[in-house]
């Protein structure tokens, strides 16, 4: 009984904490459906969870060409934002870590949305040309 008890109490932990991202990688193999590009490195990975069921992934790449990019916005979807005022939707922005600094990244002059409301999530890619890296973000609300 002791055994089935410890179990239980184990598989409850790893289903509270899946979505807070313990697991880094478990964020990227959920966003990213094909093996990365070779000329893209991932520097960065962060989830933020607010309320239960709320989440949003974050990462940061360091790009030598826009293979990362063409593929995120083949397979998100993504919309080029022409528009300046236009802030692209952002949880992790709440609570960002300081490699994903929205006030800068939000000034970047390339960027990529896609948002679905019914589905109640999010796509978000902006290029930084000048430090050579690419932000990513997507989550559900």
């Amino acid at each position: 009984m002791r055994r089935i008890l410890a179990l239980l109490l184990v598989l409850i932990i790893i289903w509270i904490l899946w979505p807070w991202g313990v697991w880094p990688s478990s964020g990227l193999t959920r966003q990213f459906k094909k093996p990365l590009p070779r000329t893209a490195i991932l520097d960065y990975h962060y989830a933020h969870h607010s309320g239960f069921s709320d989440v949003s992934y974050a990462f940061r790449f360091t790009v030598s060409d826009d293979a990362l990019r063409d593929q995120l916005i083949a397979s998100w979807g993504l919309k080029r934002i022409a528009d300046p005022k236009h802030d692209l939707c952002s949880f992790v922005g709440l609570d960002s870590p300081p490699w994903f600094p929205i006030d800068h990244i939000q000034t970047l002059d390339e960027r990529y949305e896609h948002d679905d409301s019914e589905a109640e999530r999010y796509w978000c890619v902006w290029i930084d040309r000048k430090n050579g890296w690419l932000y990513a973000e997507h989550g559900r609300w």
